[in-house]
C-alpha cells in the first residue's frame, strides 16, 4: 500500500488478520510467496479451508525479487531426480499460467523465449559441448548454433571473440509480479484467508492437529505447510512438546540490475558464465546476478552492481553505456542439502516446501501439485469447506 493509511484502513487491516477464537482450519500455510500461495490455492480448490500466513506482505520477498527465468538448461547439468522434477515443472507452466489468467482475469507475461549460452574461450566452449551432450540424454534440448547466425536471433550480442553458442529452445521466462497478482486474486476467490504482517512464533504439532501462535492468536489446523523460504528453519517446530529438527534454510543474497529498453528488443535469455540478461514484455531488462552468504542484509553493494554491469555489458552491447533504472537484492532460499526440502515431517501433519534456491519460480507448479496431492491423499483428516 502506498501513501498514508487512514484510521479506517488500519482498522480493516487489523480485523483482516483476526480469526474466530480457536477456529479449526483444514490447512495452515506459513509463507505467502509463490510457493506457499500456489499450494494454498490448490488445496482450497480441493475443498479445504486454508489460512495463508506471512510475516510480511503477500509475495514480498524472494518471489517478487526474482528475475523469472524458467531455465532448466542453465541449471541442471547431470541427470538427477531434481532435474526430472524441474523438467516436469517447466512442462506444467503453460497450463499453470492459463488457469491463473482465466480465473483471475489478469494477463501474465509468460513466454517460451529460449536461452542462449555463450562461450568466449576454448575451455568454456568445450565445457558447454560436454554439458549439452549430457543434457540431451536426460531430456533437455540443447542445440549448437553458429555465432554468425545470432544477428537476427539476438541483435546487440558482442560477436567479437565468440567461439561457441548453445541454444536452449524450451527455456522460458515469466514476470513474477504478474504471477503474484493473479495468485492473490485466485486465492481470495477460492476463499483462502490471507494473514499478512503476522509472524509465526512457533509451530506445535500434535497427533491430529497443528497449532501456531501469531501475536495473541492461536490458530489450529489439521495440517500445516511450512513454505517460508530462507526463513523456514528459523520457526521452531515441536512434536508433542519436543523440538524436532527440520533441514536448515538460509539466505543466499543476490544483486540484480534493471534497465529500460525498447519492448521486444531482446527475445531470448542470454547467459555467460554466472551472468544473465532477461527482458520483460514491457522492455524492462534484468541483469544478474551475484551470490553472497551473509545473513539477511538487504543493502545494495555498489561494487556488486558495478561488477554485474561490466560483465553483462561485455556481451550485450545495448546496455553497456546505459544507466540502470533500478538496483535491488533478493534472498534465495538455500538448504543444507543443496536441494529443495519437500515432504512430511515424520510423525506429524507438518509438510515442508522450501530450499528451492535459484529455482523457486521454476519449481512452483510441480511442488504445489506434489504437496497439495500428498495432503489431500489424507482425505479422512481433511474436512472440506
Amino acid at each position: 500500500m502506498f501513501g498514508h493509511e487512514t484510521g479506517e484502513e488500519r482498522l480493516i487491516a487489523e480485523r483482516s488478520n483476526v480469526l474466530e477464537a480457536d477456529a479449526f482450519q483444514d490447512v495452515l500455510v506459513v509463507g505467502a510467496g509463490l510457493m506457499g500461495s500456489s499450494i494454498a490455492w490448490l488445496l482450497s480448490k480441493a475443498g479445504c479451508r486454508v489460512v495463508l500466513i506471512d510475516a510480511g506482505s503477500f509475495g514480498g520477498e524472494a518471489s517478487a525479487a526474482g528475475a523469472g527465468m524458467l531455465a532448466p538448461g542453465g541449471e541442471y547439468r547431470e541427470p538427477s531426480p531434481a532435474a526430472r522434477f524441474a523438467i516436469e515443472s517447466l512442462a506444467m507452466y503453460p497450463t499453470f499460467v492459463r488457469q491463473f489468467e482465466k480465473e483471475s482475469g489478469i494477463s501474465i507475461d509468460y513466454r517460451k523465449c529460449g536461452a542462449i549460452e555463450l562461450a568466449y574461450d576454448h575451455e568454456g566452449w568445450r565445457a558447454l559441448r560436454r554439458r549439452a551432450d549430457t543434457q540431451r540424454r536426460f531430456g533437455i534440448s540443447a542445440q549448437m548454433l553458429c555465432p554468425s547466425s545470432l544477428s537476427a536471433l539476438a541483435p546487440g550480442l558482442n560477436l567479437e571473440g565468440l567461439l561457441g553458442v548453445l541454444y536452449y529452445p524450451d527455456d522460458a521466462c515469466v514476470a513474477p509480479a504478474d504471477l503474484l497478482r493473479a495468485l492473490r486474486a485466485v486465492c481470495e476467490c477460492e476463499g483462502v484467508r490471507i494473514l499478512e504482517n503476522s509472524p509465526v512464533e512457533k509451530i506445535d504439532a500434535e497427533r491430529r492437529r497443528v497449532m501456531v501462535r501469531v501475536r495473541e492468536q492461536r490458530i489450529i489446523g489439521r495440517h500445516l505447510v511450512l513454505a517460508a523460504g530462507a526463513w523456514s528453519s528459523q520457526i521452531p517446530v515441536s512434536r508433542l512438546g519436543v523440538t524436532t529438527h527440520i533441514p536448515e534454510s538460509f539466505p543466499v543474497k543476490g544483486h540484480l540490475v534493471g534497465y529500460r529498453l525498447l519492448s521486444g528488443s531482446l527475445r531470448p535469455i542470454l547467459r555467460n558464465g554466472h551472468h544473465y540478461i532477461v527482458q520483460r514484455k514491457s522492455g524492462f531488462t534484468i541483469a544478474g546476478s551475484s551470490e553472497e552468504q551473509g545473513g539477511f542484509n538487504r543493502s545494495v553493494n555498489p561494487e556488486r552492481i558495478s561488477e554485474i554491469r561490466h560483465a553483462v555489458g561485455s556481451f550485450y552491447t545495448p546496455i553497456s553505456m546505459l544507466e540502470p533504472t533500478r538496483e535491488w537484492t533478493g534472498f534465495r532460499p538455500a538448504s543444507e542439502s543443496h536441494a529443495p526440502t519437500i515432504g512430511r515431517v515424520p510423525g506429524t501433519n507438518v509438510w515442508l516446501a522450501y530450499g528451492h534456491y535459484r529455482n523457486g519460480i521454476l519449481l512452483a507448479p510441480a511442488t504445489a501439485h506434489l504437496v497439495s496431492h500428498q495432503i489431500t491423499e489424507c482425505a479422512p483428516q481433511v474436512t472440506g469447506r
